[in-house]
C-alpha cells in the first residue's frame, strides 16, 4: 500500500524528534534550558504540595517520557516504512525499466512481425496499468488469433487443393510427354526410294485357280520382298481353311482365308480381313526367306523398320480386278480386341480402329487414313508377347489408285 504524500509530511513534522535534533544542534541546548527551568518551577510549586502530589507529578512525568519514547519509536517506524516504500518503488521502477529494455530488444529481434510485437507490448502495458482492460485485450487477442488461424487453415486447405490439382496436372503432363516420347521413338518409314516391281495381273491367276482347283478361291495376295504369294479362300466360316489347304486336303499350314463377313460379289468390303498361320517367325520377326516360312510367316517381317521401309505396298486382287494398298500400320494386339475384324464397321468404330492402329503401330508411316477409305487387314499369330499370351500381329494398308 503506497503512503500518501500528505500523511508522510504530517508524520515527519510530528514525530521526527531525532531528525530535528540532528538537524539543529542548538535546539538541544535550548530544549534543555527550557526543561530545567520548567522542572525548577515545578519543584518550587510542588514544594508546597503534599507528598502525594509530588508522587502524582512524578507519575505524570514518567508517562510523559514514555509517551515521548513511544512517539519517537513510531516516528522511527514511520521513517523506516517510508524508506522501505521508497526502496520498493525504486525496485519497481528498475523492473519496469528492465522490462522495457527487454521489450525493445525483442522488438528488434522480431522486426519481421512488428504488428504481433506491438500487440504484445500494448497488452503488457495494459496489464501493468489495469488488469480488467488486460483481460479484455487478451480475449480480443485470442479471438483475433483464432480468426487468423482459421483463415490460415482455409488458406492451407486452398493451397493443398491447388497443390493437389497442380500435381494432377503435372502427372497428366508427364504422361502426355511420355506418350509423345513413345511416339517419337517410332521409326519414320520413308518409302520414296522404295523400288518394288509390281506383280503381273493377279486377278487372272485367281480366276484360273478358282475355275480349275477350288471354287472357294476368291482372290490372290502378293507382298513384295517376301514369299507371300498365295490364293485366298472364302467360305461361310473362318476355321475350315485353318486346317485344310486349297486342295481341301488336311494340312497344318492350312490356307489363307478371308473373313466370312467379307462380300466380294459387288466390289470390296470396307475392311478386307485375311487370316493366315505363322509357325516359324513367331519369336523372331525377321523374314529370312526360309522354305519353312509359309502362309503369313513372313508378314511378321513388317515389325522390322528396314523391311517396312522397303515394302510400302501390299497387292490383293479379286477374280475381277487388281488392287493396291499402302501400308499405314504394323502392330501387336491381344485377341480380345476384335474391333479390327469387322468387314463393314460403322463410322465411329471404323474411326476408332484407324486411330488405335496408328497409335499402336511400331513405325510412323505418315499415311493419312479416313473413314471414307477402304483398308486391308492381315492378321497372324505371334509369340513375341509370351508363349501363352494370345496376341496377334496385324498389318494394315489403305486402298490407293
Amino acid at each position: 500500500m503506497k503512503t500518501k504524500i500528505g500523511e508522510r509530511e504530517s508524520k515527519a513534522k510530528i514525530g521526527s524528534l531525532k531528525g530535528l535534533l540532528k538537524a539543529y544542534p542548538g535546539a538541544a541546548v535550548l530544549a534543555a534550558l527550557v526543561l530545567v527551568g520548567g522542572i525548577s518551577a515545578g519543584a518550587i510549586s510542588l514544594a508546597d504540595n503534599s507528598d502525594e502530589a509530588v508522587l502524582d507529578n512524578d507519575k505524570v512525568m514518567e508517562e510523559t517520557v514514555e509517551n515521548k519514547d513511544d512517539t519517537e519509536e513510531k516516528a522511527e517506524t514511520s521513517v523506516d516504512n517510508t524508506e522501505e516504500t521508497k526502496e520498493e518503488e525504486s525496485k519497481e521502477a528498475e523492473t519496469k525499466e528492465e522490462e522495457s529494455e527487454e521489450a525493445v530488444e525483442e522488438e528488434k529481434e522480431t522486426e519481421e512481425a512488428p504488428e504481433k510485437e506491438t500487440t504484445t507490448e500494448e497488452n503488457s502495458s495494459e496489464k501493468e496499468n489495469n488488469s480488467t482492460e488486460n483481460n479484455n485485450n487478451t480475449s480480443t487477442s485470442n479471438n483475433t488469433t483464432t480468426t487468423t488461424e482459421t483463415q490460415n487453415n482455409n488458406t492451407n486447405n486452398t493451397e493443398s487443393s491447388a497443390q493437389t490439382s497442380t500435381e494432377a496436372n503435372k502427372q497428366e503432363a508427364v504422361k502426355k510427354e511420355e506418350e509423345a516420347k513413345e511416339e517419337n521413338k517410332k521409326t519414320e518409314i520413308n518409302t520414296t526410294e522404295a523400288t518394288t516391281e509390281e506383280p503381273k495381273s493377279l486377278s487372272a491367276k485367281a480366276k484360273k485357280y478358282k475355275s480349275e482347283i477350288n471354287k472357294d478361291i476368291i482372290g490372290w495376295i502378293n507382298i513384295p520382298n517376301t514369299n507371300v504369294n498365295y490364293p485366298v479362300t472364302h467360305t461361310s466360316n473362318n476355321t475350315y481353311y485353318m486346317n485344310y489347304n486349297i486342295y481341301k486336303q488336311w494340312d497344318s499350314n492350312g490356307a489363307l482365308v478371308a473373313d466370312y463377313e467379307c462380300n466380294f460379289n459387288s466390289g470390296l468390303p470396307t475392311n478386307t480381313i485375311i487370316y493366315g498361320h505363322n509357325w516359324t517367325n513367331c519369336v523372331e520377326p525377321l523374314a529370312d526367306n526360309n522354305t519353312r516360312d509359309v502362309m503369313f510367316a513372313q508378314v511378321h517381317a513388317f515389325a522390322n523398320a528396314d523391311f517396312a521401309a522397303k515394302t510400302p505396298y501390299i497387292y490383293f486382287s479379286t477374280t475381277q480386278k487388281d488392287y493396291k494398298y499402302q501400308v499405314f500400320a504394323a502392330f501387336y494386339t491381344h485377341q480380345n480386341w476384335t474391333d479390327y475384324i469387322y468387314a463393314y464397321p460403322d463410322a465411329s468404330k471404323f474411326s476408332n480402329v484407324i486411330k488405335t492402329a496408328k497409335k499402336e503401330s511400331l513405325h510412323d508411316y505418315n499415311v493419312n487414313v479416313t473413314t471414307s477409305d477402304k483398308i486391308i487387314s492381315l492378321s497372324t499369330c505371334t509369340r513375341m508377347k509370351g508363349s501363352t499370351d494370345q496376341y496377334r500381329f496385324v498389318v494394315m494398308g489403305k486402298l490407293v489408285d
